[in-house]
């Protein structure tokens, strides 16, 4: 009787010893992670000038608000340490007696280098969508703003602009795992008329990150 116990005890499927992680993102669940991203192409507004690129390295928070099987809904935010765009142009402020008498302050190009900046982006949400155990796609977008060394992407403009991106991509890997994601996002930039001019800066920014369960 005991000989045939074990017997039939060795055909029952053992349970795992390890919990595996979950394929799902769940209500609730936080992440953080890394990303960098480079537009090779980016235009300037009205004037339409190309050759400039956008670097930009950035620290990514996420959290759940909403899930249903495969689908979520995730708020989150940016903090962006390093901005860089290239072709920018160098001037110097001159000061000009207007017949009247008084004096009127002129910016004259001298010349054009990298522009670097730093900014954040508290406003964001991402829309998952999972459709294999280490597949998930999204598209998400954010608003914030960035704070430029000098006046971007024109003398005539301001060092503050606000920031807007959409776009999508694509997660590999499990949700409770590090995951890495590829993606693509439109990038506009511009002082919201709060100056002289305001010709924007538009990018298309090709990135990919790496984020983790928090």
């Amino acid at each position: 009787m005991i000989a045939r116990t074990l017997y039939l005890s060795l055909l029952l499927p053992l349970p795992p010893l390890v919990a595996q992680p979950s394929s799902i993102v769940s209500r609730g669940d936080r992440y953080i992670g890394a990303w960098i991203g480079f537009s090779p192409d980016s235009r300037v507004g009205q004037f339409r000038e190309p050759n400039r690129r956008l670097l930009a390295i950035g620290a990514h928070a996420e959290w759940v608000i909403e899930s249903s099987g495969g689908l979520s809904l995730a708020a989150n935010s940016d903090v962006i340490p390093v901005v860089i765009v290239t072709r920018t142009p160098t001037y110097v402020t001159r000061e000009v007696v207007l017949r009247g008498g008084g004096t009127l302050e002129t910016n004259e190009q001298t010349g054009s280098k990298p522009v670097y900046g730093a900014g954040v982006s508290p406003f964001g949400f991402k829309l998952r969508i999972g459709s294999a155990p280490k597949i998930r796609f999204f598209g998400a977008s954010s608003i914030g703003g960035l704070w430029f060394t000098r006046n971007v992407p024109v003398p005539e403009a301001r060092r503050f602009n606000f920031a807007f991106e959409y776009g999508g991509g694509i997660e590999l890997g499990r949700a409770q795992q590090r995951t890495i994601t590829i993606g693509y996002k439109f990038h506009h930039l511009s002082n919201a008329n709060s100056a002289a001019f305001n010709p924007g800066l538009d990018s298309d920014v090709l990135y990919i990150g790496v984020s983790r369960p928090r």
